[in-house]
């Protein structure tokens, strides 16, 4: 009913509306650090549900890396291992949002390395973003293609402009 549209999503319980000073309250999944093998807010998990967890973790972190590495070498574009630990870290960060909203049709994280990463790097093969240039990415939603630009040239300034307030969320 109309009672149900006013009710806010988990996601954001205990906020304001118009506050945005802090991150949405979203599940943790298990992570590597002092608090793998814990449920952000919860209860903590047994030893054996973390450590089955983070090693689940670290695969996915090793295969995204290949991944991401082997698709970049086969556009003919070259990344330094910061670079793979960047996009690694953008895609863990995709994924976790886009499960909670919208940002991107694709769920794939292979198809993310694919259909966002690396069409968005491959504009550099015909445009040379020269040290200190001043770059907006007008309509930017997810990030793209500003951000794996500016993993990849991080000698030039991208400015992100987004006019969707839940993806400007996910941006800053």
């Amino acid at each position: 009913g109309a009672g149900d549209l006013r009710r806010p999503h988990p996601a954001y319980q205990g906020r304001h509306p118009g506050d945005r000073s802090h991150r949405l309250r979203l599940p943790a999944v298990a992570h590597a650090g002092r608090h793998a093998g814990q449920v952000l807010g919860g209860e903590p998990r047994s030893r054996r549900i973390g450590a089955r967890a983070l090693h689940l973790h670290s695969w996915w972190l090793r295969m995204m890396r290949e991944v991401i590495a082997t698709a970049f070498d086969d556009a003919g574009l070259r990344l330094s291992d910061a670079q793979v630990a960047a996009f690694v870290g953008y895609a863990a960060l995709l994924g976790k949002w886009n499960a909670r909203m919208n940002l991107t049709s694709v769920r794939d994280p292979e198809e993310t390395v694919h259909a966002h990463f690396v069409d968005s790097c491959l504009a550099l093969h015909h445009v040379d973003i020269a040290d200190g240039a001043h770059i907006a990415d007008i309509g930017s939603g997810a990030g793209f293609p500003g951000a794996p630009l500016a993993i990849l040239r991080p000698e030039a300034r991208f400015t992100l402009i987004e006019s969707v307030s839940r993806k400007t969320s996910f941006l800053h």
